[in-house]
């Protein structure tokens, strides 16, 4: 017998204010950045550092002294391989889009297998995009003592996973404004204890729209649409 809780209700609450670390420096994406002007992409902020796609960005940013960076995604559609964040670089890491419209800046899986977020550290925020294809939107992993503990998505759309949109395996996961749209298994699997959902809707998962195992004890649950 499956030991899974299965939500299928609405549930209402209060919604969520979420607070940023200070950014130790900023990584600009822009798919119309000609690889030499900063102007060409479409904001400058001061000390930035400029790519033509996440995945360049990731590996500049991995690179980078420190922690605690910020991946500004400016409009576009970007095709990508997985965003691996699996070291202390990507600690605190914020990935955001640059006009808080997710429908705006677009992440699309190269290939049906890719998960195309995969956090593996502490204190990951990703915030006001659109996540399309792939296998996963965003998998919070905990393998090998490598947790994605604390990660913080806010106004982020989830297209066609070829599996779940979320697997959350850490602990501490907040989503906010979230929408998860045909996923073809669970719209949020919920593997880890102590998960925040608020305002988040799941359109036609083909499994359950929000299934929490055993293990995924003590989540905080208010205005789910499922």
């Amino acid at each position: 017998m499956d030991s899974a809780l299965k939500l299928k209700r609405v549930v209402l609450g209060f919604g969520l204010l979420i607070s940023q670390p200070t950014i130790a420096a900023t990584f600009v994406v822009d798919i119309n950045y000609d690889g030499v002007n900063p102007l060409t992409a479409c904001e400058q902020p001061a000390g930035a550092s400029y790519y033509t796609t996440p995945v360049a960005a990731r590996a500049a940013i991995n690179a980078a002294g420190g922690n605690t960076h910020l991946m500004r995604i400016c409009p576009g559609n970007y095709v990508t391989a997985t965003l691996a964040l699996t070291t202390n670089r990507f600690i605190n890491l914020t990935i955001q889009g640059t006009t808080g419209v997710a429908a705006n800046v677009i992440l699309t899986g190269s290939a049906a297998n890719v998960d195309i977020i995969d956090a593996r550290r502490n204190g990951i925020t990703i915030q006001d995009l659109t996540i399309t294809g792939g296998r996963r939107s965003i998998e919070a992993t905990n393998q090998a003592g490598n947790a994605g503990t604390n990660l913080t998505v806010s106004n982020v759309i989830s297209n066609t996973a070829g599996n779940d949109g979320f697997r959350i395996q850490a602990a501490g996961v907040t989503l906010n404004n979230v929408t998860v749209n045909n996923a073809a298994q669970d719209g949020i699997e919920l593997q880890a204890a102590g998960a925040t959902l608020t305002n988040v809707t799941v359109n036609n998962a083909t499994r359950d729209g929000i299934r929490i195992p055993v293990g995924g004890s003590n989540a905080q649950l208010s205005n789910i649409t499922v």
